[in-house]
């Protein structure tokens, strides 16, 4: 593997490392049970939702045994033979299958370092990594451009202080005019008065 290549596998399981998923369960407009993967990035603290049906859950589980070997030791939630003839499950059977796949869920993502680039491909896509990384950058190019506007209404009022000090010291404040002192007593032919000075 090339230098690149393992910087973007560290990357990728630095990312998928830092988010905890959550299963719970829904139903789609027919009523069929969906299962919502909740999300959230525990280092930006950004959360989202994927909703899928109970066999892609499947379908993943088969590509990573496929790959690891067996690595992922958590049993998976089993498939009810009366579900693939359209018998709804119990409320009973649905909880567990919930609770079933959110163990599996959780021993997938907290073995990443010992999965292999095609494996963390496939929770990334399964994840929808892609659209969180998104999110992250276009909260990065905000918060950007806010600081950007900051540090310009700061410098703009950092020039407009300097500018009033300038044409504060350019104006005249009083005019001070000196005697002769009271007690040297003026010589006749002197001018008063006999000094003038201005002082800003």
């Amino acid at each position: 593997m090339s230098d690149a290549s393992a910087a973007q596998l560290s990357k990728m399981k630095t990312s998928l490392g830092d988010l905890t998923a959550t299963v719970t369960i829904t139903s789609d407009v027919s009523g069929h049970p969906e299962y919502t993967l909740k999300v959230k990035d525990n280092r930006t603290l950004q959360e989202y939702e994927v909703n899928n049906r109970f066999k892609l859950f499947r379908g993943l589980k088969k590509k990573l045994d496929a790959e690891s070997k067996g690595l992922i030791e958590s049993p998976f939630p089993k498939t009810f033979a009366k579900s693939k003839m359209g018998v709804k499950l119990t409320e009973k059977e649905l909880n567990a299958r919930v609770e079933g796949l959110n163990t599996w869920i959780a021993e997938v993502i907290s073995k990443l370092n010992e999965l292999n680039r095609g494996e963390c491909e496939l929770i990334a896509e399964f994840v929808n990594l892609e659209h969180l990384e998104e999110k992250g950058r276009k909260m990065s190019n905000a918060a950007a451009s806010l600081q950007k506007a900051a540090r310009a209404k700061a410098e703009a009022k950092r020039k407009a202080e300097e500018e009033a000090k300038k044409k504060a010291g350019l104006g005249l404040s009083s005019i001070a005019i000196s005697y002769p002192s009271a007690d040297k007593p003026p010589v006749a032919g002197d001018k008063a008065p006999a000094a003038c000075c201005i002082v800003s």
